[in-house]
């Protein structure tokens, strides 16, 4: 995959009435060849979930952090196959299946820099129905492997004890795909629900997840409008605001997915902050939408956040859910559209000193961290090979 330069762009951006700016996410991108790119920019960055359409028909979906191709993609051909491969450094690197029209797996292996090593071991079984490929057999209890599903749908990514463990992508057999945390098979943390284009008006839905169902989200429109809210049963419920490409929020609530009300009251503060819910905008819950773009869902106290609530921040897109205690986040997790996540507790409700897992797609920290650095803990730094190199700390000395 080539790393494409970017001849025209409109670098549309989302000005919020409110005063904030955010980088638009639903923008194309069009090339000297023909190809164009349906993608979100951040800082001229690439960021997050997107398709390339090529010219010849066929469309490429995948993850960029930081303008290069990440994690995995899927290349649908016009033919009617598949090709699912793994990157790191905006190259084809690590495990990749191609799958015919029908269903079959046509070849399996690794790729190295975007060229297959033929010479590379790869076992292959088959359990239940399901085709299983890996480096070894052992990695369906602790490693990566590849699941292809007799119902069509694939998953390449992290098992332990034969399931769905930790992290990893999903592909549905009629489209689009899943990208994040498992557990025991469901998902389970953050991660990225993407939807094949033409089909849905939502792009893509950023969140967090818990036994297979959705808890709280940013919906991505294709048409730049953004849905935050509360979910129960991978359905919006609750106070929620859609704000639209024009800057203007629309406060509504939520049930089963459903708008149960498109003309909450709402309550407007000295500091220009909106509220709807069970709340008067000094305690009880609801939504809270401030001049500054952030929302906050959740308990409030003497004015500030308190207890459970997701928090949004329209500069960077970031999202969090977890607690709070006097307006400072005490434990919970965040996850960034670059694929960055992070669970665990926080101090002084600071980003750079904390208790927890950080990931991304080069490294995941777990420990004890303070000015950024960790104290104590693991490094687990990943390598293009999809193999890993694991380095030990105590009291902010590595003891490997």
């Amino acid at each position: 995959m080539k790393r494409w330069r970017m001849l025209t762009a409109a670098m549309l951006m989302l000005g919020l009435s409110l005063g904030v700016s955010i980088n638009t996410y639903g923008q194309v991108v069009e090339y000297s060849n023909g190809d164009k790119t349906e993608g979100r920019w951040i800082s001229d960055k690439q960021q997050g979930p997107g398709t390339i359409y090529y010219k010849n028909g066929n469309r490429f979906e995948g993850f960029w952090h930081d303008d290069s191709l990440e994690g995995t993609g899927i290349c649908y051909k016009t033919d009617g196959s598949r090709e699912i491969f793994s990157y790191y450094d905006n190259q084809a690197n690590g495990l990749a299946i191609i799958i015919d029209k029908n269903g079959k797996v046509t070849k399996a292996g690794i790729v190295e820099d975007h060229e297959w090593k033929d010479d590379a071991e790869i076992v292959s079984w088959t359990s239940s129905g399901t085709q299983y490929f890996a480096r070894q057999k052992k990695d369906i209890d602790n490693g990566m492997a590849i699941a292809v599903y007799s119902t069509g749908e694939v998953y390449i990514g992290e098992f332990k004890n034969r399931l769905r463990n930790g992290w990893g992508t999903f592909y549905y057999a009629d489209e689009g795909w899943h990208m994040g945390y498992w557990k025991d098979d469901a998902k389970d943390g953050a991660g990225f629900m993407y939807y094949s284009s033409d089909k849905h008006d939502v792009m893509y839905i950023m969140g967090f997840w818990k036994d297979g169902g959705r808890q709280s989200a940013i919906q991505y429109y294709r048409d730049d409008s953004l849905l935050i809210a509360n979910h129960k049963d991978d359905k919006a419920e609750g106070p929620g605001v859609l704000i639209k490409a024009d800057g203007n929020a629309i406060f509504c609530e939520y049930k089963d997915g459903e708008i149960s009300n498109d003309s909450p009251q709402i309550i407007s503060d000295n500091d220009g902050c909106r509220f709807i819910g069970e709340t008067d905008g000094k305690n009880g819950y609801g939504l809270r939408l401030m001049k500054n773009g952030q929302v906050y869902i959740g308990e409030l106290k003497d004015r500030v956040t308190e207890g459970y609530g997701i928090y949004f921040w329209p500069e960077s897109g970031n999202l969090f859910e977890g607690q709070h205690k006097a307006g400072k986040r005490t434990e919970g997790m965040y996850i960034k559209p670059s694929g960055t996540t992070y669970k665990g507790t926080f101090w002084e409700d600071t980003g750079k000193d904390k208790t927890g897992t950080y990931r991304d797609f080069r490294q995941s920290t777990t420990g004890t961290t303070v000015d950024g650095k960790i104290t104590d803990g693991t490094i687990t730094r990943l390598k293009k090979d999809g193999s890993s190199v694991i380095e030990k700390y105590k009291d902010g000395n590595i003891q490997n």
